[in-house]
């Protein structure tokens, strides 16, 4: 009927995306996932965080030039000064991340709701298709519309750092656990891997000295990071 014509996969378009992500410069171009001071109850802070994401099932991340960040830090070199580094909070998880496992991405922040259908309290599931409805309705965390057309969308990785404002944050959504059949032309998802541990303190002052006395509590979560993750690299824009 269709002669030698093949038929596209209704993925392909999203695949050939995807495959400018795996192109990029691994080394400056990162996914970070970031940790707040006050969430202490944190599994990421009791266990390898590679195990924790095996169970997650989106992730949450930044997308940032680490040269961009570091230009900016500079610019206030020796000042007291609030820094732009484009992360959601200060200290996070640098990411190895298969393609098939990044479900959406997006230039700002559009209030995934990573919990939908959980019990945050006891992480009891009480409605197991919540999720997946959110990601087709692409309705946030304030049950408004966040994203027309759901949050499988994909953009280039170029485009994402270009629309993106340092002083805010970008949001790029990834799927945690493993085996989980994504894109039709790609293999199914497997582990996220840890590259490093990434730490950009917000309030950054004249010296180095100072930067750690006024970031106490950022430099004890960090210590606690490292302790779940030995051998880690630790990047750290401050010094």
């Amino acid at each position: 009927m269709f002669g030698n014509k093949q038929l596209k996969s209704p993925d392909a378009d999203k695949v050939k995306t995807l495959k400018k992500w795996d192109a990029r410069n691994k080394k400056r171009q990162l996914l970070i996932h970031t940790i707040s001071i006050n969430y202490g109850s944190s599994p990421l802070l009791t266990r390898p965080a590679r195990e924790v994401f095996k169970t997650w099932d989106v992730i949450s991340s930044s997308f940032i030039d680490l040269d961009a960040v570091l230009r900016g830090f500079r610019l206030g070199r020796g000042l007291t000064v609030r820094s732009q580094s484009g992360l959601f909070f200060e200290a996070g998880f640098v990411l190895d991340v298969p393609v098939q496992n990044i479900l959406g991405t997006f230039s700002n922040d559009i209030w995934f709701p990573n919990h939908a259908g959980v019990n945050t309290g006891t992480g009891k599931v009480y409605d197991r298709f919540s999720l997946a409805d959110k990601i087709f309705e692409g309705k946030g965390k304030n049950k408004e519309i966040m994203a027309p057309g759901g949050y499988n969308q994909i953009q280039p990785p170029g485009k994402i750092l270009k629309k993106t404002n340092y002083q805010w944050h970008n949001e790029i959504l990834l799927v945690g656990r493993p085996n989980i059949n994504t894109y039709q032309g790609l293999p199914p998802t497997s582990d996220i891997k840890i590259a490093g541990i990434f730490v950009a303190p917000k309030t950054i002052r004249a010296t180095r000295e100072m930067t750690i006395e006024a970031n106490e509590r950022l430099y004890k979560l960090v210590d606690r990071m490292k302790k779940c993750n030995p051998g880690i690299p630790v990047t750290d824009i401050s010094r």
